[in-house]
């Protein structure tokens, strides 16, 4: 999204079908004034999933944070795993 439709604006309002422990990790890295990070699965309007790694920091106006798609990563560590778990069973 453009970053004219985000900043300063309420994370609720951007993405109002978001995972719940987004705006959980929020509320933690504001009372703990302490970084936080938290890896998802999102589903786009068009239907695509994709999974998020968040950051988040505490900043004077309250937080700031930075997502990365982290989708081939994550796809990679499951084919790994499933590999790893027919090895084992040879």
């Amino acid at each position: 999204r453009p970053l004219s439709e985000m900043i300063g604006r309420h994370h609720d309002d951007v993405w109002p079908d978001a995972d719940p422990r987004v705006m959980q990790l929020y509320r933690q890295v504001m009372s703990n004034q302490a970084p936080a990070s938290l890896e998802h699965e999102y589903t786009k309007p068009s239907g695509e999933k994709l999974w998020i790694g968040l950051r988040a920091f505490p900043v004077e106006e309250g937080v700031a944070a930075f997502y990365r798609d982290i989708t081939e990563r994550v796809e990679r560590e499951a084919a790994l795993r499933e590999s790893e778990a027919r090895f084992r069973n040879m």
